[in-house]
This record gives C-alpha cells, structure tokens and sequence, in this order.
C-alpha cells in the first residue's frame, strides 16, 4: 500500500466499538500509520492496511457501488447508508442491486413510475430501482430472444417476499393481456399469476424471529411470454418445504399462516368444529406469540379464499383444503397414555378430536386409531400388528401430519400451475428465484444445512457470472485480464454432495441402516474429512460438526438429521387415507406401484410398514434441476438487505448489514472486481480530478485531449498497474492512492503560496480594524458623558411625573370603593324586593293550580255520581229481562225438576237398600261361615269315632244353621223384588225424561234453552250418582248377585240419559255418535266427517243461538244472556264427556266385580264334595266326575273367563279411542287457531297439537291397527281438502290466471293455506323422531355395554311411514298451492308498474294501496300475503322461498314488458321504477332479511335495466366504451340483444338529451350478427331473442330441512305439544265444536 499523506482521510476500526470510523492521517510510516478520530479526537496507530481511503463526500451517494474511487468495505457501508438516510433503499453494485428493507411505505411504487423504466431505452438512466432490474431482463428476452432469469436472495426479513412482488407485478405490467380477448368471467394469466403469491405465502410462509412473513420454502417462478411479449403461461416449482414447523414451534414464532386464518374463521368454527381459542390445540400452543400486530386472521381468511378463486379451484376442493387444515390441527390433539406395551387414548377430549379428525377426514374412526398406534411388520407367511408406545405414537402422530400438509402444499402448487397453464409454444421466459438466504443460528438442524447448500450453489453461480461480466467489460474496453483469477467454492460443494463419502451421502447411508445413529454418524465424517480445510470437530458436542463456508463457519447440530432426511411413507397412513370416502382425500395418497416395489424385499416380500426416501437425495437432485435451468438463462441479481435485527424503520445498523452483504456475496463480487481493476473512470472524470499534475491551471481548456492528458499524468506519475481502454482508464488496486498523494503534493505546495497571501491580507485586516476601533472608542467615550447628563435630566423630570400620579391614583382608589360600595347597597335593595315580587307572583301561580284541581275534583265526583247511577240503572233493567226470561226458562223446566225430585228420592230409597243388602251380605257370610265349622265338627266326630250322642247335636246344631241361611235368603228374595220395582219407577221415569227431551228438541227458541237447562241438570245428577257408585264399588269389594244386577242395570239408565243429553245438545249433528254407541265402524263415520267436512261443530250451534233468541220477540236479546246460554251450552258438553269418561271407568269396575263374585260361587261349590266324602264314611257312593276332570272343567271356565274379560277391556280401550276419535274430528274441521302451552310460551297450532296428542295416546304410529290405518288416511284427506274459490277455480292455476282475485277472497284462501301447513309442519316435526327410531334402537343395540334400562323406541309401522312421505307430499302440494295463490295476487300488478301514471307521487308507500300507484299496490298486495302468512306462523323458510320465487316472477315479467313497449323505456318512466324499487328494498329491510333471505337479488335484471336507462351520458361513449365499461360496469346480467333492445328504444323524455350514437348501434348490431353466425345451424334461424324466460319451479322441498330450521328457531317438543294439549283438551276443544 503506498504511503499515506498527512491530512488524508481514512477508515479505522474504533477500539471500543469495534466499527468503521472516519479518521484523519497525522503521520504516516512504512508500515504504521498514526490516525486522529473525528468523532472525539483520539489519536491511534494502526497498520497501513487497517486504513483504507475514504472517498470524497458526494451529495446523495453514488447509485453504483462499482463508481467508488475506493472500493473497501467502509466506503461501501457509508455509501449506502447515505442512500438509506434519503430514502435511497436501492443501489447498484455493477448488475446487482442492493434492496435495504425500509421497513415502511414508500411512495416508489405504481403504473406511472413503472412506465418510466419501461419507456426509458437504459434502466441505468434513471435511479437504481426493482423496475429497473425486471425492465433490464425483460427488454433482454424481447431483443435477445433469450429466457432471463431474477434471483432475490437475502436473510430472513430482508424483504424477499415483496421485492419479488413488485417485480412480478412490474412484468404482469408490461406483459398483461387485453382485456378485450377475455371472455366474460375469464381470469388472465397475470391476474392468476400475482393472487398466486398471497395463496403460497398462507400455506408457506410463517412468523419467526427474524420476520412476521418469513417464507418456509423456495420458489421459482417461470413466467412464460409469447412472441409479442406477453405473458401466455407460468410455472411454479417449490423447494424445501419446512414440514417440522407443522409439529413444532419455537417459541415467539408461529406456525404457518393458514392454520390461524381457518381456527379463527366463522368457517372453520361453524363447519369444522374449531373452538374460538386457537392456543387450544397443540400444534398452535407452543408458543408464546400467536398473533401479529396488524394483521387480522379472519380477514386475511378471506383473502386467501378469494385467491384460490381467483386461482382457479373450485369451490369445492376449497372446502376441502381448509377441511384438511382443520383435520391436522384435530390430529395434533390426540394424546397418548401407556396401556401395557402398547398405548391407549389419554382421555374422552383426546377420543373426541379423533372422532372430529377422522370426520372431517372421512375415514373410519378406528381405523384411523390403529393408524396411529400400530404398525404391521410382514415376515415370512404372517404379519404381526405391533402396538406402539405413547411416545412411539406420537411420532406416528407427527409424522403423519407432516405428510399430509405436505402432500397438500404439493397438490396446492399443482393446482396453480394446471389453472394458469404452460405455454408449449414458448421459446422465451423470465423466472424469478425467490429463496432463502444463508442461516446461521445458535442451533443449526438439517433444514440450515440444505438451506446453505442452496446458497453455495447460487454463491458458486453468482462468483461466475461477476467473473464473466467483469470479462465483458475487459472486452469492451479491450485491455488485457488473463491474470484476473477468482475464488472457486467447489471444494465446499463437493464435500457436502459427493458420492460416497460426502456428507449427504454418509447421511443416507445411515440413514438406511436398520440400527443407523448420529453418533455413528458423526463419528464416519470425523473419520473421513477431518483433514479438510472446511471441516472440522467441535469438542463441546459430540454430536456436531463445523463447516466453514464463504459467508464463514457453521456449527450443525446432527442428533436430528435422521429423522429429518427420512421422507418416508408409512403403508398404515397411505392405506386409511385411500381408504378415505371423499375422493380429494384418498387422491393426496394414489396406490402407486413404484412404492409397492420400493418397500418389498427379495421375491416380493415385504419388510417394514413404511418406505424410504432420502429428502437430501431429493432436494439435491431438485437444485441440480434448478442450477441447470439458471445456466440455460442469462442472470438478474437482487440482494436483500435487513438495515437492524429490531425490524424498525430509520435504523442503520453497519456490523449488521456488513455481515449480509458478505453472506449475500457482495463483498465477494467487489473482491472479484478488486483482483482486476477496481477502480475504473472515464477520461473526461480522470482528467478533471488530476488535472493539477500536469497542468498549473485547473479550468479545462476548450481544444484539450483528455486521453492525451490521461497518458500525460500516467507516464508523470510512472504508473505501471493500470490499463486505458476505449472511454475508461483501469486502475489496480493502489494506483488512486498515489493519484491522490501526488494531487494531493500539488495541492499542499499551492496551498503554501495561497496561505502567504491570506496571512499579509489578514494582519492588514487586523491593522485597519484596530485603528478602527480606536476611533470608536474616542466617540464612545464623548457619548457616555453626554448621556449621564441626559439621564440626570431624565430622572428628575420622571420624579414630578411620578408624584403627579401617586396623588391621582390615590384620589381615584377611593373614589372607586366609595362606588363599589354604594353599587352593592343598591343591587341588595333591589334584589329583595324582586324576590318579595316573585314570591308573590308563585303563591298566586300555586294557589290558582290548586283551586284549578279543586274544581275539576267537584266536578269529576259528580261526573262520576252520574254515571254509576246510569250504570245501576242499565243493571237493574238487564236484571229484570234476565228475571223474566229466567222465569219463562224456569217454568219450562218444571217439569224436569219434578223427575229430579223423583230421581233424589229413588237415589235415597237406593242408598238405603244398599245399606240394607250389605248387613245381610255380611249375616249370610257368618251363618255360611259357622255352617262350614260344624261341618267340619261333624266330619271330625265321624273321623274320630265319637259317640253318636255327639254327632246328633251336631247335625242338629248344623240344621239350625241351615234354617238361618235359607231365612236370609228369603229376605234377600224379598229385597231383589224391592229392586224391581226400582227398576220399573226408573224405567217409567227414564220415559218421562226421553219425552221430555223430545218435546224440548222440538221447541224453537226457548226449547233450546229449556234442553240446555235440563241436559245440564241431569249431568250433575248423573255425576253425583255415578261418582257414589263408583265409591261404593271401590269400599265393597263383594257384592251380591242382586245388588250387582241392581247396579248395572241403574248403570245402564245413566249411560242412556247421558246419550240423550248429548243428543239433545247435538241436535242435528249425532249421526257419527249414534253410530258409534250402536257399535258400528265409528272410524268410517269419522273419515266421513273429516272428508266432506260437514260436521256440526260447537261454534255453529253457539251461532244458530242468537238467531232465535232474537226472533223471539221484537226487541233484541241482551248480549250477557247470550253469553251465559253459550257458557251453559260448553258446560254441558263437557259435563257429558266426563260422564262418559266415569261410565267406562265403571263398566271396568263392576265387571271385575262380576268375575270377583263368579270366583267366589265357583269356590262356593268346591265344598259340596268334601261335605260328600265326610259323609260316604256310613254310606259309601260314587262321584259323578273325578277329581282330575273337576280341576280341568275350573281351569277352563277360569280361562275362559279371563279372555272375556281381556276382550271386554279391549272393546271398552277400542270404544274409548272411537268416540276421541269422533271428537278429534269435529274440532280438527273447525277453525282452532293457535294457543300457548303456558302463559310465557310462544303461539302454537292447536290441531296439529291434539293430533299428536292422540296418536301418542294410542301408539297410532306403532300400533299395526285397522283402526290406526283408516285414521291416517282420513287425516290425510282431511289435509288434502280445499275450499273452493268463488270464480269457480278449486285450485290456483295457470288456467285461472285470467281471473282477477278479491283481497277478501285471496286472505281467506290464503289463510286457509297457510294454517294448514303450519300445522302439517308442526305435525311432521313432531312424528319425525317417531318415525327415524332405528337409528335410535340401532345405537343403543351398538352400546350394549352401558346397560342402559330404558327400552328401545319401537318401530313405526308401515302405514306410519306411508303416512309421513304422503304428509310430505302434502306440505309440498300446499306449498304450491300457496305460492300459486301469492302469484296470482300480486301479479295482475307487475304490467301497471313499467308505466308512470299521471300524477303519481314521488315516493310510493304501502299504507295507499288502493291509491291510482301501481307501486303502492304492489306494496299493498306483497304486506298483505307476508301479514298473512307470518300470522299463521309458517315457517320462515318457506316464507323465503316463496318469496323468492314471487320476486322471479316480479323480474321476468317487468323486463319482459320494458323489452316489449317501447314508450317504457323513456327517462322519466324508468326514473319512476328506481323509486318503485328503492320503496321495494326499504320495505324488505324493515320486515327483516331473514324471512325474504336473497329475494330483492331475484331482481337483477329489472334493476339493471332501469339503471341503465337513468345513466347519464350514454350517447357520448364510444362502442369499446360501451362495450366494455357500460355493459360489464352497470348490466352485467343482461345479455347483449337486451341491452341493444333497451339502448335502441332510449328516449330522454326529462332533459332532452339526444339518443345513443347510430355508430355504437350498429357496432353492436355487428356483434350481434356474428355471435348469431357462431350458432348451430338449427339454432341460427331462431336468432338471439331478447326476451327473458322464466326459470321452472323449483321440483321440490327439502321439507325435514325446512323443518329443522324452523325448529331452531320456534320448534315446539313432544312434552310442549303434549302439555299444549291437555291444556285445551277440556275446554277449547269442546268450544271449538
């Protein structure tokens, strides 16, 4: 190094900070150098080769690194700090470009900046920039004809990731495609190109320490152009991808983006059964840090969603990768516990994620368990299941996850390249390398060793391509380089990849090894390449090694390598997930041959459960691939810089940024250029720098050669190392130091007369400005003499002003307190008496309320007096008619309280009959009692050889028994005559009751209320009676055979006199009673009823009441006595349900009473034998039937009388269930409406409620019944019937379209409608669980192990079934028909709304639909059927599809008819529609989205067509213009015949503004003929029609669905429905007949 001028600044290392600092050269000697710091001055001495030249300071830096006249590693780092300080992030070191990450938004980016570089013919013209990189390579390829290749590289943070975005957007710029050669709905290649990048990053990219988007993988980007340049096709490669990070997380990082985009989406809580907190699952709770500051998931969700979109996959394999996603994070948290020598789960939320991921994988759930915790291993002629572990399982676990994400990062990147296509036809291309740097950290694992194996490739590609560039400048400049050498990094790559011995090699080789270890491993390098320069042994781990590479050493952590580079396939995983029933599943893992044949051993056996694949095998043979398609191309550099490790803008850490500019070779290309000419300057910048050697001027001349004076100061000087070329002199290394010792020589001799000159002008100066300052002093002097005289004159004038103003301050401050004070007394007089004033004026305010109050009191109790005397009066008056009347009702009934008298009486004579039956019931049983014991005392004697003195008094004392037992039998003869005659007085009185109630029935207007008066009476006598019956039959348990005949004979009376009462309640309507009290097919008498619907309810009766109460005399009845005969009339009917209800509880109740008693006769009788064989002991004599015929005869009559009794009880359940049944069909032909199960519950239907009430009751569901069959068909008649429309139409049609509908008529058909599917759907909801029980009874069979004591639901039975499809039928059938009538309603209004009539209102409004607005009505007409149908409470989702088919409608038929009438299509017509719809659109927003869901989007065409029609400037827009911004921007729904329809028929009626260009008319009129050219032939003749067509009915409904969500909602369960029912069963029910 030459030596060193004093004064010359220089680079010296700071002893403390140990960076660059500047420094000035105090002394210089051969090898020493004695420095003085700028920043504080200290002095040092340093070698000659620790102080590089500092060059000249130029303002904004150089934009080339190259242009420094000292290339040295500080000038480099201030350079391109003062570049970073202005915001110059970009600078050129020869080809390569230098990109600092600013870490903020800089306004370098967008169209017209990029327009510059494109248009400018060099990029080195204008500032450094990634423009000008992308424009260099494209302009290359287009001239060349040759591909290009961009390679970015830099450490993690250095802005990789978006220098490689705005170069892709900057050639999507210039490459982009028109628009006009896309069809509608097509994605050009530079669209799909660039959503490409956001896509990978969400599956790829990943937080770590370094960066919040780290990119976890390699990517080549090869964008393909065609022979004009633009770009026709791309293909993505990818490398090394991170696939632990999928398992494992450091801590402060994160995993990859998608997993957090899906946890934290509605998507993947909703569908996939993610919780809400990401950090509970394993694989995202590692770390501590699971978010990044601004950046929201969800939203970022989206976007990915909407690059695959706009990508190219289907919506469906878009479900499906996110459900694959969601699937690893649900495999992540099963967990493993010990279970012998296998594993078992750790617990039930462990078992419940591996139910979730074998869902969402659609694979077995214990299949995918043996998956995971066994492994087959296949010997010769048996395979053996091995159990694994919990530790061996989760690695199983693991790496089956890692397999999957891979597999589907590998299918991702597939998918983009088949989307956006390959161009076969391409011969010229640009691909863009964007990979990751050189890693270096504390712990470096095999993924750094592949990742810097990457960066000595690209380092060994980029040291040759600076090696050639610096050739061709030598060429150019034609000098001589042969002696140029560079540095070759071979050896490195050879020691990491070469066969055998290389370390990837030894890696796989133990890879392969049944028993291969990192130990064994290690220990082969050491054994090996202990002797290379690059490699070397670290003594603190055995376990790793140090590898030196041309960035500097890397210590490698190896206890991982193995498991790393094993790719393998285990067969488990590869066979559940083929086995897997969703197809995009079972394709990630295709059946392939090559692994079969690969995982065999000799002779096709097999050896393991999985195959080996070597990953550094493949990644090498993958960067072969890469680095031959590099060579093919000619190369781009862009090095990333990382300005600070804190990631903060504004911070330029030098130490930091040194260290990357050595890993990213920069420091070695300078080196490069150093070993040549580093220094390098054109003739005219030569020669204006060191023009003072030669010269003694240092202004140009005008006629100077500059290559003559460049030899000039070359053979002055005697330089030897440098070379001149065409424009530039070459300097080696050291020449510019001397250039500048000897300018600097020059200068200093110069400076030493310059300096003589200025010292004279200055001590002249210095003389002048003394003398000066002598006179000044002189005049200063005269002036302070002058001034104190001044200022004593002052001083006493200021005395007298002084005491001037004291005297007039002090009379003014008195005179100011005096005021103040008089101010004060005067404000506090004045301020009493105005609130005196005001307390006065509020006393009288006060007291004028009060007698105000006090008056309208007086008043009120007056008013009130008044009126409750008025009210008094009207009582008493309603009072006396009500006397009346009740004594007219009275006196008709008179005679029926004469039978009730008789009837007490009778009961009386009964009851004491019954008291008198019992003593001698309870007599005759003592007497039989002590006739059996002497009985059996005179068996005894016999037996026991008495004497026949004993045996005379006892037959004797037996006699006497029998006279009292046949003496008590007399009185009970005596008392079944007593009951006779009874029974004849109740037979006579039961005639006098039947005439009666056929005078009453007869009568008109007071025999109604006369027949309820007694109906009523004999009710409440019959319960009384029945009830004491059925008392006395519960507390005596024996009876005898004439009571018991007694009572069922006075049962039977109280059965008829019931019947009769009904009758006479009934009236006309007792045909299905009648029918069913004869024992006839009461069920076909219900089918009758409920089909022909004519069966007379309550409510009929109740309002044939008022006509004859009215007709009775002139005057009308009073409308309380009305109330109270309807009250006694449902008290009535009620009374008799419940007597019939007690008459069958006691027909059960005496006929257990009959067959008691025939058991105790029967064993009566038993004893007569016995009393034969205690006498055959003196006259033996032989029995007429054994004992063994005698036991047979009583079992059979036994039996048989247990039959009939069973069949007496199922007649009695069968006559119980018939006579509901007639009453279920009465009041499910009336109108029920809709009632609350408890106060506080929402409205519920009441038929369908008392419908299932009554299946439920008797099993009409299970129960396989004749009766239960013919039920549900008469129901579902009864469903099916229809109330005929009064125009003659029974059904909504199109036939009766024609017919214009009444809204009276149109709400009580609709009303009809919609109650019956409100309750056909409720009905359907509630048999539903009824009818799918197998899959009930199916899953407790399956868990058999739970013991469960609750029993099987029992299975519908056919009809059932049958019954539900065609109850499903029938909810579709009204659906129909509902929407139908909705149709019909509305759309007589459609035609009326295209045209504005003559004082129409700007606004239209609902509330005047009957107004001359055609929008009102419509409004009208659309409140009216959404009133009706929410009132009746359908379910809201059959509300929206009606609706929405009604809107279909509304759209077709509206366009049709602007399409169709010409003067429609007029400005002020269509301005009046856009008030029509924004009306319709406020009216669907104010009921609510969720009950019309998308059906204001059902009128896409009508609106825009009327858009397009109140758009201004139509007429100026070109057709390119019309084409392309009006149609797709306004009318994207309309197809191009209807637009050219609309546009030619335009008239601006409002502002007269002329119509659309003839020109664009007939450019579309063109396309239209060619479009129609393009038709088949059979199709062609019918041309391109511009009216809209009708999309059919939607075929069905899914109707358990619509079920389900109205469930949701308002769904009603089997215990409320069964609760609704009970509540109305004894009283609405019977008002509803």
């Amino acid at each position: 190094m030459a030596e060193l001028q004093p004064g010359t600044e220089v680079w010296t290392v700071h002893p403390q900070s140990k960076e660059w600092v500047s420094a000035t050269v105090v002394s210089c000697t051969a090898d020493t150098a004695t420095v003085k710091l700028l920043e504080d001055g200290t002095t040092l001495d340093v070698p000659l080769e620790d102080c590089p030249h500092k060059n000249p300071h130029i303002e904004g830096g150089r934009d080339d690194l190259t242009q420094l006249d000292y290339l040295n590693e500080p000038g480099l780092l201030e350079n391109l700090k003062v570049r970073y300080e202005i915001d110059g992030i970009y600078t050129y070191s020869g080809t390569i470009l230098i990109a600092i990450n600013p870490f903020q938004r800089l306004p370098l980016y967008g169209d017209e900046i990029a327009d510059k570089y494109t248009k400018a013919e060099h990029a080195a013209e204008l500032p450094p920039h990634l423009y000008g990189i992308a424009s260099d390579a494209y302009k290359s390829m287009v001239s060349s004809r040759k591909s290009q290749a961009i390679l970015v590289s830099g450490e993690s943070g250095a802005g990789k990731t978006e220098s490689t975005k705005v170069v892709m957007n900057y050639l999507a710029h210039v490459g982009r495609q028109d628009t006009l050669m896309l069809e509608e709905g097509e994605t050009s290649v530079e669209q799909q190109v660039l959503e490409s990048n956001p896509l990978l990053e969400a599956f790829g990219n990943a937080k770590t320490v370094r960066n919040d988007n780290s990119s976890r993988f390699g990517k080549f980007m090869d964008l393909q152009f065609d022979a004009t340049g633009r770009i026709s096709g791309a293909e993505i490669k990818t490398y090394l991808l991170e696939r632990s990070r999928v398992v494992q997380v450091a801590n402060v990082e994160r995993n990859y983006h998608i997993f957090y985009q899906v946890a934290h989406s509605a998507t993947g809580r909703n569908e996939f059964e993610l919780g809400d907190d990401a950090r509970a699952y394993h694989y995202l709770n590692q770390s501590e840090n699971d978010t990044i500051d601004g950046l929201d998931d969800a939203k970022e969700f989206e976007v990915t969603s909407h690059a695959m979109s706009v990508v190219g996959i289907r919506d469906e394999d878009k479900h499906n990768a996110f459900k694959l996603v969601a699937a690893i994070l649900h495999v992540g948290n099963i967990s493993f516990a010990e279970d012998g020598e296998g594993s078992k789960i750790l617990d039930d939320v462990a078992d419940g994620y591996l139910g979730k991921a074998a869902k969402l994988l659609d694979v077995d759930k214990g299949s995918l368990w043996k998956a995971l915790s066994t492994r087959k291993i296949t010997t010769v002629g048996e395979v053996i299941e091995k159990p694994l572990s919990p530790k061996a399982a989760s690695e199983s676990r693991d790496t089956f996850t890692k397999a999957l994400y891979s597999r589907l990062f590998d299918w991702l990147v597939a998918k983009c390249n088949l989307s956006i296509g390959q161009d076969e036809f391409s011969f010229q291309s640009i691909g863009i390398l964007d990979i990751y740097g050189f890693e270096s950290f504390k712990i470096n694992s095999f993924e750094q060793l592949c990742i810097n194996l990457t960066n000595e490739k690209l380092q060994q590609h980029f040291n040759r391509h600076v090696f050639k560039t610096e050739q061709a400048e030598y060429v150019k400049e034609e000098i001589d380089w042969s002696y140029i050498e560079f540095t070759d990094n071979q050896d490195a790559l050879d020691l990491i990849e070469q066969s055998p011995f290389g370390i990837i090699p030894l890696l796989d080789e133990q890879c392969r090894l049944p028993k291969g270890s990192a130990e064994n491993y290690v220990d082969g390098m050491k054994t090996r390449h202990k002797s290379h320069e690059r490699f070397d042994i670290v003594k603190t781990n055995q376990l790793a090694f140090k590898f030196t590479h041309y960035a500097g050493p890397v210590v490698y952590d190896t206890s991982t390598f193995l498991e790393k580079n094993k790719d393998f396939t285990i067969a488990e995983h590869s066979l559940i997930m083929q086995s897997s029933s969703n197809a995009f599943m079972s394709n990630l893992y295709p059946a392939e041959k090559q692994q079969e044949q690969a995982s065999s051993g000799p002779g096709g056996k097999k050896k393991s459960g999985f195959t080996f694949k070597s990953l550094g095998s493949t990644f090498c043979q993958q960067l072969d691939g890469l680095m031959q398609a590099l060579s093919s191309c000619e190369p781009h550099y862009i090095r990333c810089i990382k300005p600070n490790p804190e990631n903060k803008p504004r911070r330029f850490n030098s130490p930091y940024i040194l260290d990357q500019l050595r890993c990213g070779g920069v420091l070695e290309a300078v080196r490069v250029t150093q070993a040549g000419f580093p220094t390098r300057k054109p003739y005219s910048e030569f020669v204006d720098r060191f023009r003072l050697i030669v010269t003694k001027s240092a202004a140009p001349k005008s006629n100077e050669d500059p290559i003559a004076l460049t030899r000039e100061i070359i053979t002055k000087l005697d330089l030897e190392r440098c070379q001149l070329g065409k424009t530039k002199v070459f300097l080696r290394a050291g020449q510019m130091a001397l250039l500048d010792g000897e300018r600097a020589k020059m200068l200093s001799s110069k400076a030493t007369l310059i300096q003589a000159a200025v010292r004279g002008w200055f001590a002249r100066k210095e003389y002048y400005r003394l003398r000066r300052a002598a006179l000044v002093l002189q005049s200063h002097w005269r002036g302070r003499n002058a001034r104190l005289l001044a200022r004593s004159m002052r001083e006493q004038r200021a005395a007298t002003i002084i005491c001037r103003e004291w005297r007039r301050h002090t009379a003014e401050s008195t005179f100011r307190k005096l005021r103040y004070a008089a101010i004060r007394i005067q404000s506090a007089e004045r301020g009493r008496i105005a609130r005196a004033e005001a307390r006065c004026l509020r006393e009288h305010q006060k007291a004028t309320v009060i007698q105000a109050f006090w008056r309208m009191a007086f008043v009120r109790g007056g008013y009130n007096v008044q009126r409750r005397a008025a009210v008094s009066f009207q009582c008493a008056w309603r009072k006396r008619k009500a006397i009346l009347e009740l004594r007219e009702l009275r006196r008709q009934a008179k005679d029926v309280a004469n039978l009730e008298s008789a009837n007490q009486s009778l009961l009386h004579k009964l009851n004491e009959w019954k008291s008198h039956c019992e003593a001698s019931e309870m007599k005759r049983v003592e007497l039989q009692t002590k006739l059996v014991e002497a009985e059996k005392r005179i068996v005894t004697l016999e037996t026991s050889s008495a004497t026949p003195e004993a045996l005379n008094a006892a037959e004797e004392e037996a006699a006497k028994q029998k006279e009292l037992v046949a003496a008590e039998a007399k009185r009970a003869t005596c008392a079944e005559e007593a009951l006779e005659e009874l029974k004849q007085t109740n037979k006579d009185l039961e005639a006098k009751v039947a005439e009666l109630q056929a005078a009453a029935a007869a009568a008109a207007t007071a025999s109604v209320a006369a027949t309820t008066a007694a109906a009523l009476a004999h009710s409440k006598e019959s319960n009384v009676s029945i009830e004491s019956l059925s008392g006395y039959s519960q507390t005596s348990p024996e009876i005898s055979p004439e009571v018991f005949e007694q009572l069922h004979e006075e049962l039977a009376y109280y059965k008829a006199l019931a019947e009769e009462s009904q009758r006479a309640t009934e009236g006309s309507s007792g045909a299905p009673v009648a029918a069913a009290a004869n024992g006839g097919s009461v069920t076909a008498s219900v089918l009758s009823s409920i089909s022909t619907g004519q069966s007379n309810n309550a409510s009929d009766d109740i309002k044939e009441i008022d006509h004859p109460l009215k007709a009775s005399d002139g005057d009308a009845v009073p409308r309380e006595e009305v109330d109270r005969l309807k009250s006694l009339l449902f008290n009535t009917q009620k009374n008799v349900i419940d007597l019939a209800e007690k008459c069958n509880k006691l027909e059960v109740a005496l006929h257990e009473e009959r067959s008691a008693r025939e058991r105790l006769e029967s064993g009566a009788a038993d004893e007569s034998p016995k009393k034969g064989s205690a006498r055959a002991t003196t006259s033996p004599r032989t029995p007429d039937l054994t004992r063994e015929e005698l036991r047979a005869r009583k079992a059979a009559e036994k039996a048989e009388k247990a039959a009939q009794d069973a069949a007496n009880m199922v007649r009695l359940a069968e006559e119980r269930q018939t006579y509901e049944q007639v009453i279920l069909a009465r009041v499910f032909n009336g109108k029920l409406g809709f009632a609350k199960a408890h106060p506080s519950g929402p409205d519920r239907p009441v038929a369908a409620c008392l419908i299932f009430r009554f299946m439920r009751k008797y099993d009409c569901l299970v129960a396989d019944t004749d009766s239960n069959a013919q039920f549900l068909t008469a129901l579902l008649e009864g469903f099916r019937a229809t109330t005929p429309r009064s125009n003659g139409a029974d059904v909504p049609g199109d036939e009766a379209r024609d017919v214009e509908i009444d809204a009276d008529e149109f709400a009580l058909q609709c009303k009809e409608k919609a109650e019956r599917v409100s309750n056909v759907l409720l009905l359907i909801a509630l048999i539903h669980p009824v009818i799918h029980s197998e899959a009930a009874e199916q899953t407790q069979k399956r868990r058999w192990w739970r013991r469960s004591t609750v029993e099987a639901p029992k299975p519908p039975t056919g009809a059932a079934i049958l019954f539900y499809k065609k109850l499903i039928q029938v909810v579709e059938d009204l659906h129909m028909d509902l929407q139908r009538y909705a149709i019909d309603y509305v759309e007589e209004v459609f035609p009326r709304c295209c045209y504005k009539p003559q004082g129409a209102p700007t606004s239209p409004s609902k509330k005047d639909k009957n107004s001359n607005n055609p929008w009102s009505v419509l409004l009208g007409r659309l409140s009216d059927t959404f009133n009706i149908m929410k009132d009746q409470k359908v379910s809201r989702a059959m509300v929206r599809i009606i609706f929405e088919q009604l809107f279909q409608v509304m759209d077709v038929r509206l366009t049709n008819t602007l399409l169709q009438e010409k003067k429609c299509c007029s400005f002020s017509n269509a301005e009046y529609m856009v008030l029509g719809m924004n009306s319709l659109e406020q009216w669907l927003m104010m009921n609510g989205t969720d009950w019309f869901g998308r059906s204001f989007e059902r009128l896409a065409h009508i609106r825009q067509a009327i858009t397009f029609l109140v758009v201004s400037g139509k007429h100026r827009k070109s057709l390119p213009e019309f084409i392309n911004g009006i149609v797709p921007g306004i009318c994207p729904n309309l197809s191009l015949p209807q637009v050219f329809r609309l546009a030619s028929q335009y008239v601006d009626d409002k502002y007269g503004s002329p119509p659309i260009s003839p020109e664009v008319l007939a450019g579309i009129q063109g396309i239209l003929r060619r479009q129609q050219h393009k038709l088949p032939e059979e199709e062609r003749a019918k041309g391109l029609s511009y009216k809209l067509e009708l999309e059919s009915m939607p075929p069905g409904l899914d109707i358990v669905q619509i079920v389900h969500q109205g469930g949701a909602r308002d769904g009603v369960t089997a215990i409320e429905a069964e609760a609704c029912s009970d509540a109305i069963w004894g009283e609405i029910v019977v008002q509803a007949q």
